[in-house]
């Protein structure tokens, strides 16, 4: 049986982050991404699960520690996946999980401004929506 393979890309919108993930997170996505964190300011993270997301618990670790401080807003439908949220949140991550349906509120939890919204949506509706796992492009998997 093929291993399934999963996905992480991000994008910068000003101080903010929005990624998309699926699948087994790509460490070597992951860690570019830490990177990334690293060297940019970010005030706040926007995440959408395209699907299930599967992290091992090192990854969550380094997740945590990497965002500490950074309002995380995961924007997931899929109830395995709010379980990684819930043991990220465990570390001591500011995360929160929130339903499509609800982005607006996931906005306001990172701190999104008013003027911001707008193309914050957009930019929200312009990430990759998978029909099948991708290969990691710019960002995550396992």
């Amino acid at each position: 049986m093929a291993s399934e393979e999963g996905f992480l890309e991000w994008r910068r919108l000003g101080s903010f982050l929005l990624l998309t993930a699926a699948g087994p997170v790509p460490q070597d996505a992951l860690e570019r991404l830490i990177k990334d964190v690293q060297r940019h300011l970010v005030k706040g993270v926007l995440a959408v699960a395209a699907g299930h997301v599967q992290m091992t618990s090192v990854q969550r670790r380094l997740v945590s520690n990497a965002f500490r401080g950074i309002p995380i807003a995961a924007i997931v439908e899929d109830r395995l996946t709010r379980g990684v949220v819930t043991a990220i949140a465990w570390l001591g991550t500011a995360i929160k999980a929130f339903q499509p349906s609800d982005v607006e509120s996931a906005m306001d939890y990172v701190g999104v401004a008013m003027r911001d919204k707008d193309s914050t949506r957009e930019a929200l509706a312009q990430l990759p929506k998978p029909t099948s796992a991708r290969r990691s492009g710019a960002g995550l998997a396992d």
